[in-house]
């Protein structure tokens, strides 16, 4: 009977261990912590968003349809005065900027950068997502048919 040396056992351990947990973080089932995100860009004071009813965006800054998402979000948000204010959370992969991604939308979001630990963490399968937070508690999680959903959730008044 052959045995497989130990090197050879430590670097078969090695990679499952990365194929495992690589895993669990993109396919996992993950919680977004409001409390942890509270500085943004265009915002000099933190924003507490465990406080009232806000918007999370999860975007890659390189993606058409979170672009699209954006400048849909600021259209309706220009018609519905009950869509609550919007935060974005951005993964930069690419050379396209927040500002950037702001010419490009039409949009200045308040915003801020994530690596790429918690941009796995908190998007779901694919961008874009949306949070619907209240009071910190996260009352709707979307990642298609945001219009359909931004209607339904805060009819115009």
């Amino acid at each position: 009977m052959a045995t497989a040396s130990i090197p050879a056992m430590k670097k078969l351990f090695f990679s499952l261990y990365f194929v495992f947990g690589f895993s669990f973080i993109v396919f996992g089932q993950s919680k977004l912590d409001p409390g942890k995100f509270t500085k943004f860009t265009g915002i000099e004071k933190p924003v507490n968003l465990k406080s009232g009813e806000k918007l999370l965006c999860i975007f890659n800054l390189e993606c058409d349809d979170c672009q699209a998402t954006a400048s849909l979000l600021k259209d309706m948000k220009k018609t519905n005065k009950s869509i609550p204010s919007v935060y974005v959370l951005f993964y930069k992969e690419g050379d396209t900027t927040p500002e950037k991604f702001g010419q490009i939308t039409g949009t200045n979001f308040p915003n801020a950068l994530l690596s790429v630990d918690d941009f796995f963490n908190v998007i779901g399968d694919y961008p874009p997502r949306i949070y619907y937070l209240k009071d910190g508690v996260i009352k709707g999680t979307w990642d298609n048919d945001f219009a359909k959903h931004l209607k339904e959730t805060f009819p115009a008044k």
